[in-house]
């Protein structure tokens, strides 16, 4: 489900290297708006949910829209959270990431993952990021604090978007970022 939406954001118009927010359209994401986020840059490392899907009211056992970000993460994560937060505006780069819950008196704890890829406003300045944090939290679950683990950042060349992630040690193969436009999508009705 990550790959898709990565594939939908890397489809959309730029303006440079990042999309822009007012291209996003949820429809093109509609087998993934339970999971879906639009986060708002706040303050170097901190970001609001500023349109959280669903399945992040179950996992936190309440309506996220307006909290930051590292609300939903335990104290433990929050730095690592925040500076992945500022990579994700100021390269601009993308964030993925593992997440693992604490585990409530009765459950278990959840395992899922995180996608945070960034957008910017008209006037070019990358303060909006879309993505998705998928989870195994069933409705009705204990409210979880999220833990991260596996966190890797891809900035974006400025030649435009690459699917690579970022080379790190000697031993690392040079990333080529892709040329041209990306492919766009368009809506297909069955009246056709």
């Amino acid at each position: 489900m990550l790959a898709q939406m990565e594939a939908y954001w890397a489809a959309l118009p730029r303006a440079g290297t990042v999309p822009r927010r007012a291209d996003v359209d949820p429809r093109g994401v509609e087998q993934l708006l339970a999971n879906a986020v639009i986060l708002e840059r706040v303050a170097p490392g901190v970001a609001r949910f500023r349109i959280a899907g669903g399945h992040l009211t179950d996992l936190a056992g309440m309506e996220v829209r307006g909290m930051p970000v590292t609300a939903l993460f335990a104290a433990s994560s929050r730095p690592d959270m925040g500076a992945a937060l500022t990579d994700l505006f100021d390269r601009p780069a993308i964030v993925q990431a593992r997440l693992t819950g604490e585990p409530g008196r009765f459950a278990r704890a959840v395992r899922g993952q995180m996608l945070l890829l960034p957008l910017c406003l008209e006037n070019g300045e990358v303060s909006r990021a879309m993505g998705a944090v998928i989870t195994d939290a069933t409705a009705g679950s204990d409210p979880q604090k999220l833990t991260l683990s596996d966190l890797t950042i891809r900035p974006l060349s400025p030649a435009g978007y690459s699917a690579e992630p970022e080379a790190a040690g000697a031993f690392a193969e040079e990333t080529k970022p892709l040329t041209g436009s990306p492919p766009r999508l368009r809506i297909v009705h069955s009246a056709d």
